[in-house]
């Protein structure tokens, strides 16, 4: 079975401009859809609301430069797009089950906290992967439409 296009071109848009805040209504101009369907339409084929992937993806992004690098919690959230260090903690805690600070800690201890923050490393990573098959298995017709975006 192949993948729907217009979801294909929507996760093209958001991968490729996560690093922007993304409203429904941005998605509904640029694709001419109803927002509310293009919204079920995701979560049916994605498996997760199209606010939750952004957020992850930008979460999952946001780890390797706050693990890797002396970088303040509040300039990794600002460089991940996040529009406070409020919003980016919510946000990481309920992807992570983390606060930033313990995530970073956990990371460099080597105890239980590291393997379940590994693991929630692991899931953001699969959904990554998972929305990269979802684009590879377009139609080979359609992929040459989708690639004019």
């Amino acid at each position: 079975m192949f993948s729907n296009e217009l979801i294909v071109k929507i996760l093209i848009y958001l991968n490729n401009n996560l690093n922007q805040k993304i409203k429904i209504e941005d998605l509904e101009k640029k694709f001419n859809y109803n927002g509310f369907y293009i919204m079920r339409l995701f979560k049916r084929e994605i498996g997760i609301s199209i606010i939750n992937y952004i957020n992850s993806l930008k979460i999952y992004k946001s780890i390797n430069m706050l693990i890797n690098t002396d970088s303040s919690i509040l300039k990794v959230a600002l460089y991940n797009s996040f529009s406070s260090l409020e919003y980016y903690s919510e946000m990481f805690k309920k992807v992570t089950g983390f606060n930033p600070q313990k995530f970073k800690i956990a990371i460099k201890l080597g105890n239980s906290e590291k393997r379940k923050a590994i693991k929630k490393m692991l899931e953001l990573k699969q959904l990554e992967d998972k929305s990269n098959y979802y684009i590879k298995n377009i139609k080979p017709e359609s992929m040459v439409k989708v690639i004019k975006l």
